[in-house]
């Protein structure tokens, strides 16, 4: 049960966080895409970075479930 809460706070405090945080990005590319706004490759690639980074946080939460880490 311990191990259940560390893994449901650990992606709570991490991806869910992130992926939230490129959500929130993509939300505003599309309210400026919409507005006809040009300059939209700086939050472009800050929601890619978001995505990246918590594609690569995942990897390591699933190796080290695999590997049994925190027990």
């Amino acid at each position: 049960m311990r191990e259940r809460r560390r893994l449901a706070d650990a992606l709570h405090d991490g991806p869910i966080q992130r992926l939230t945080a490129a959500v929130f990005s993509l939300d505003l590319l599309a309210g400026r895409i919409e507005r006809g706004e040009r300059d939209l490759e700086p939050l472009v690639r800050r929601a890619c970075e978001h995505l990246a980074a918590e594609m690569e946080s995942l990897r390591e939460l699933m190796t080290e479930l695999r590997n049994g880490g925190g027990d």
